[in-house]
């Protein structure tokens, strides 16, 4: 077995893989059922049983006996288990470093948290393979440069640079997230950035919808951490707007159309962006309009009071109640997809200033101009009104995302798969 478990990113502080169903579901956020089956189980000790398991996107359940479940699902949950799969290593085993091995662990997939270990033995490669493919999705993999073979750079963070990946078994492209760990972990700051790197995988492994980037993949070897994602081919909505100026109205509501339809998913998710602005958007390919959100690294679940009372995002974009330190919710991410559609429409931001000081004033008093005429932009009357729903102050009076997609002036346009840019 490998050695870079002990430089996991995902050390968990359980005393032991499976906690009691009943406590874990309620830190479970996925409902969505991925896989099931009986499987022979083992702890490090080999003692062997046969459970019936349940692959959630989150989390795996374990019961104790198949016909129970079957027959008496309430009563299974008594004795029922669940291992967070979030924080989980898989591997498969390699027999050749065991000669010590039985014949029940011939076909074996090794679960680890820090130093606590739990096999699952399918009957044979077959099953082995089907519930390694299944489980992937769902836990911390090795062996990426196996898998993988990267090509250029198109992306760079602070402590990531992304690159183009191909997958070596049928050539399909993807874009590759690298954390160097070791960058991360020397920063003074690591532990809360370590904290925003597990959420980012948390919430995007939740997304079950075309709106939203994929996340296919998590990798960990020593010296890296990799996040296999959709690839993007298109270019950042800001850099659309600095290129291209004021779009059509009609090419405006067509974005704004999937923005908010995104946005609106996030929240259904309970999981708020908290850094809506152009450079976090991108188009999918050069030939059309369809765009995703690309980053997630400060997205927060909503019923985390902890979290919702800290600034966070950029200043120009975020809600004014941010700016003023008071506590917040997923009318922020409103507002700033408010600015957003203002900044499409008219090729300008609503906050400018000639230094950061001028932008957060002008930002938390929310005094927006809908005047044009200067800059002779031509904007709907249905439009308008649409932004200042949006642009309102006050969150309570702001509209919801589910509500501004009922509004006229988005009902009223044409798919995007008839547009092109």
């Amino acid at each position: 077995m490998n050695n870079h478990l002990s430089e996991s990113f995902f050390n968990s502080f359980e005393q032991s893989l499976w906690q009691a169903y009943r406590k874990a579901i309620t830190q479970t956020r996925s409902k969505k059922l991925l896989f099931e089956g009986c499987l022979l189980g083992s702890d490090i000790n080999q003692n062997f049983k046969k459970y019936y398991f349940q692959v959630y996107v989150d989390h795996l359940v374990r019961y104790e006996d198949y016909r129970e479940y079957k027959t008496n699902e309430v009563k299974a949950m008594e004795s029922a288990k669940i291992l967070m799969l979030n924080h989980t290593s898989l591997e498969v085993y390699e027999l050749a470093t065991d000669n010590n091995i039985c014949a029940e662990m011939r076909y074996s997939l090794l679960l680890s948290q820090n130093t606590h270990q739990f096999f699952l033995c399918p009957k044979d490669e077959d099953e082995m393979l089907l519930w390694f493919e299944k489980l992937k999705q769902c836990c911390i993999v090795t062996h990426f440069q196996n898998v993988y073979k990267i090509q250029e750079k198109i992306g760079q963070g602070a402590f990531a640079q992304v690159y183009r990946a191909v997958r070596s078994a049928d050539g399909q492209q993807f874009a590759v997230k690298i954390f160097d760990k070791q960058k991360v972990l020397k920063n003074k700051n690591h532990e809360l950035h370590m904290k925003a790197i597990k959420k980012e995988i948390q919430i995007m492994r939740l997304f079950d919808s075309p709106l939203m980037l994929q996340l296919h993949e998590i990798y960990q070897t020593g010296g890296n951490l990799y996040m296999v994602m959709e690839l993007m081919e298109g270019i950042e909505l800001f850099d659309k707007i600095v290129k291209k100026g004021p779009f059509r109205e009609k090419d405006a509501c067509i974005v704004m159309k999937q923005l908010l339809n995104s946005v609106q998913y996030l929240h259904s998710l309970n999981v708020i962006h908290r850094d809506i602005k152009p450079e976090n958007i991108m188009f999918t390919n050069k030939k059309n309009l369809e765009i995703k959100i690309v980053d997630f690294g400060l997205a927060e679940f909503v019923n985390d009071p902890e979290v919702l009372f800290k600034r966070s995002g950029t200043p120009g974009y975020v809600g004014p109640e941010i700016l003023r330190d008071r506590p917040y919710d997923t009318q922020s991410d409103v507002f700033s997809t408010g600015v957003i559609m203002y900044q499409i429409l008219t090729g300008c931001t609503p906050f400018f200033g000639d230094n950061l000081d001028e932008v957060v004033l002008k930002n938390i008093s929310a005094q927006v101009c809908y005047d044009f005429r200067e800059i002779n932009i031509e904007v709907s009357n249905q439009g308008i009104d649409l932004m200042k729903q949006m642009l309102k102050q006050n969150p309570d009076a702001r509209y919801s995302a589910s509500k501004a997609m009922q509004h006229l002036w988005i009902t009223k346009f044409t798919d995007i798969k008839q547009e092109s840019t």
